[in-house]
């Protein structure tokens, strides 16, 4: 794949298997977790939520991997009760329909790993794009995504230590923090003062676009992988 090819793709596998991913990326599971947030409005039981929010939480190293497992083993039931609506009685073939919306919050929390693995073992960012339905533009929507978090492969950026300064470190931890990425232009500006011309960081602050936690960028400033 050359930089023109990942500019361009839409489809959201080609672009992941540009990259190597080791068993806890968190950068991929960040992906992952804003996957699930797109459909949170279809995930109304609070296990379901309660485990995105916990893999968050073990990315973040707020929470260890035993929590995290009791929130999947949690989601694990809300799927339960979502197949058994599907198919009263019985289980349906994973191989004829679907997995629910209840399975990202499920698989979201298990070790990365995992996913493919087995039928019922799959990411979350798969299963909704095979969900289909009123997310039609879903493949679009995620490889916008994995272009935020990843950034460019073809244009690695390093940053100056003189940019980190505390007003510039400041603002990206409370967009971090707070989700707040409407800020984003505001550290542009000081990224600015603070002697940065890079154009790609730049213009990836204040172009319309998403942005969702593990922006690259954001990442850059905060010293984070």
């Amino acid at each position: 794949m050359d930089e023109a090819a990942w500019l361009s793709a839409v489809h959201p596998e080609v672009l992941l298997w540009t990259r190597e991913f080791t068993e806890e990326d968190r950068k991929r599971r960040l992906f992952e977790c804003a996957c699930c947030r797109r459909v949170w409005h279809l995930l109304p039981d609070e296990r379901s939520r309660r485990a995105i929010l916990a893999a968050e939480g073990f990315v973040e190293g707020l929470i260890d991997a035993a929590a995290r497992e009791e929130a999947a083993n949690l989601a694990s039931e809300v799927e339960h009760e979502e197949r058994q609506q599907e198919v009263p009685g019985s289980f349906w073939s994973m191989e004829d329909m679907p997995l629910p919306y209840s399975s990202t919050a499920y698989n979201v929390a298990l070790p990365n790993g995992w996913w493919g693995a087995a039928p019922a073992f799959e990411s979350p960012s798969r299963i909704i794009r095979e969900r289909g339905g009123t997310l039609a533009d879903e493949p679009f929507a995620q490889c916008a995504l994995i272009r935020d978090i990843f950034g460019n492969p073809f244009r690695p950026v390093a940053i100056e230590p003189a940019w980190q300064t505390e007003a510039v470190v400041g603002i990206a931890r409370g967009i971090y923090e707070d989700r707040a990425f409407e800020r984003m232009p505001i550290l542009a500006d000081a990224l600015q003062d603070a002697g940065c011309e890079n154009a790609d960081i730049l213009t990836h602050c204040r172009e319309p676009g998403v942005h969702v936690r593990g922006c690259w960028v954001v990442d850059l400033v905060l010293g984070k992988s």
